[in-house]
């Protein structure tokens, strides 16, 4: 996987644990791009207050002194204490209404219904921590959100800052309910003392939260907490399940793994799991989860994965149950089964066994070669299949780099694991069937143009630039651990941005891009779009350790796209061109790519799912310009952007 979808290893983000514990439950059922446009939305209309940090805000160790802020969590205790005192008193008794309206999310949960659930209060915990009367926090751990602002907003306030991302009404409550919760049982909003108790402590905690299960739960403990844990969602288990990682329970004669509709439950697959994961250490199980879920994003959908370009698909369960079901498809329409299968876990015990009865076949594929293998003759004609595609063997465009590495795929494991089905599953394979078997040949893919506008996604040329180059002046340093520069895309295509300059023209540009004395009247130029990267547009801070976005993700400047740049050519002439690819989720950019295509674009491209306002800090759609969704009937989509 990471030869293919890059570097995912962990490169830590700012954050609090209360921001990340918002924003599980702004991820939970949504799709990552929403989730996270929500959380910004709500940073930018409730900004952290860092004004009452100013004062000691750099004393010399790169720490912030809270010294004042401790002083607030003293009081707010003091007022919360004098408030339970006071039992006589009206506003007491309207603090206790609204008390017992909200969500009971400090409750222990148990689903023995002998047991009693028992308050854990924060005393029980915080004791145990050597976090008791914090003085100082690191900037790493500040909130990227005002929550007493949150607190203090009426809930219709937070819903209409989340309302993009559905279920906003019912978000904003729970949020809110968080808060005051947090509030009423320490006298401030703060969990970072987690950070220092146990890890099982810590879970037992995160769990009595309401709304928090345990996929969300090991989700902070893994990408905020940096514990030992590994998060299982539907998707992580669908993966595993399809992989063959995760052994399920034997299908009914003649069903096919991948009709499969529903697969274990994923507290099955996590308990089976984490006995055979406990030993990696954090960064293992970071890199692993993050691959995991660009994996399920990028090939292995719901619905459609795109397993003739899987990297994984030679020992794919679910690839060899589809190159065996071709068979069918080919032969005739068949009916579909709606019957509900056992996909209850297998024994711990049970593994894959491979047969060499089925050995024979292997004789019609043949060793790899770089021309066509021969599978068979049917009827006096000689059916062929291309070589499996290698990644490389294309020159693009901007291939060139050495550090880009060469992906083979091994026919012998493919027929290993082919073979492993076809006896597990109890087929009947003849030679005909094979044969007629789909393998989708290796395409061309042809040089990139400036703009290539497709229905699920358009590519645009873009220009990497350099942090001192003077369009950048007056925008933010790029965060010190963000691997994205800023890009440019151009707006104009045509002889302008395609034509080379001058040699006299390139010696008047410096090689950092700052322009000599030289009337730039004369210098024919272009219009272009400054693309924001995500993690400087956030300025480094964003829940769960930032992995809502992908590692080459920008956002366009609403700025410079209501109003392009006009740029001479030699400014950007002698800079790395790239390829930026738009479209409205990463599922929808990367659908139907090759494998090549895939490595392209997340070794040498960036993706870019929306638009960023500068100034307010508020996701905005991705600007027309640059990507038209197209709907089912072929016709662009109509909005208030025409």
């Amino acid at each position: 996987m990471h030869l293919i979808q890059g570097n995912r290893q962990f490169s830590k983000w700012k954050g609090s644990i209360v921001d990340s514990v918002a924003g599980v439950f702004l991820a939970q059922n949504v799709a990552d791009n929403l989730s996270s446009s929500a959380f910004m939305s709500l940073a930018a209309k409730y900004p952290s207050n860092e004004v009452r940090f100013k004062s000691t805000f750099h004393n010399g160790n790169g720490k912030t002194s809270l010294e004042e802020s401790s002083k607030g969590h003293s009081n707010n205790k003091n007022r919360w204490i004098n408030r339970r005192t006071n039992r006589n008193g009206g506003k007491k008794k309207k603090e206790e209404a609204r008390y017992q309206q909200a969500e009971p999310i400090l409750t222990r949960k148990s689903k023995n219904a002998d047991l009693k659930s028992e308050a854990i209060t924060w005393e029980n915990i915080r004791t145990l921590s050597s976090f008791i009367n914090p003085k100082e926090r690191s900037d790493s751990t500040l909130d990227a959100i005002d929550w007493h602002a949150v607190h203090a907003a009426t809930d219709e306030k937070i819903s209409e800052a989340i309302m993009q991302r559905g279920m906003d009404k019912k978000l904003a409550q729970r949020i809110k309910n968080f808060i005051h919760r947090l509030i009423l049982e320490q006298g401030d909003v703060d969990l970072e003392w987690l950070r220092e108790v146990q890890p099982e402590k810590a879970k037992e905690y995160l769990l009595s939260i309401y709304g928090l299960g345990v996929k969300s739960v090991e989700c902070i403990r893994l990408l905020t907490l940096r514990h030992q844990a590994f998060p299982v969602d539907t998707n992580v288990g669908r993966v595993l399940v399809r992989l063959g990682w995760v052994p399920i329970q034997p299908l009914p004669r003649g069903k096919k793994l991948n009709f499969l509709k529903t697969y274990p439950d994923v507290k099955d697959v996590h308990k089976y799991l984490w006995p055979r994961l406990c030993t990696l250490d954090h960064l293992a199980l970071y890199e692993f989860h993050h691959q995991m879920i660009t994996f399920g994003k990028v090939f292995c959908t719901k619905s459609s994965p795109n397993c003739n370009a899987c990297p994984m698909k030679a020992e794919c369960r679910h690839f060899a149950s589809a190159f065996t079901s071709e068979r069918v498809l080919l032969t005739g329409p068949g009916k579909k089964s709606s019957e509900n299968f056992d996909t209850s876990l297998a024994p711990l015990d049970s593994t894959w066994h491979a047969d060499s009865s089925q050995a024979n076949i292997v004789s019609y594929v043949g060793e790899p070669s770089n021309s066509q293998h021969s599978i068979g003759d049917h009827q006096n004609e000689l059916i062929t299949y291309p070589a499996l595609e290698c990644i490389g063997e294309t020159n693009i465009e901007d291939y060139g780099d050495s550090d880009i590495p060469t992906i083979t795929f091994d026919p012998k494991a493919f027929m290993e694991n082919l073979l492993s089905y076809i006896d597990e599953s109890d087929l009947s394979i003849n030679d005909t069937d094979l044969s007629k078997a789909r393998v989708i040949a290796t395409q061309e893919v042809p040089l990139p143009k400036l703009k290539h506008i497709g229905r699920l996604r358009t590519e645009h040329q873009v220009y990497e630039l350099p942090d001192s180059h003077p369009l950048l002046e007056g925008l933010e340093k790029r965060e010190p651990e963000d691997a994205c520069p800023y890009l440019l895309a151009l707006r104009t295509p045509g002889n302008a941005a395609s034509e080379e300059p001058t040699k006299e023209k390139r010696e008047s540009c410096n090689c950092d891009g700052t322009q000599n004395e030289v009337d730039a009247s004369n210098i024919q130029t272009v219009s272009g779009t400054l693309l924001i990267p995500c993690r400087t547009a956030n300025k480094g801070k964003f829940p769960l350790n930032g992995t809502y976005f992908q590692v080459n993700e920008v956002f366009a400047d609403e700025e410079s796209t209501q109003q392009p740049i006009e740029v001479p050519r030699v400014w950007i002439w002698n800079f790395p061109r790239r390829t930026l690819y738009c479209g409205t989720s990463i599922r929808a950019i990367f659908k139907g790519m090759s494998t090549k295509e895939v490595q392209h674009c997340f070794w040498r491209g960036y993706v870019c799912l929306r638009g960023f306002n500068r100034k307010t800090r508020i996701p905005r759609p991705l600007p027309y310009d640059l990507h038209r969704p197209i709907n089912k009937s072929g016709k662009a989509k109509r909005s208030s952007q025409d």
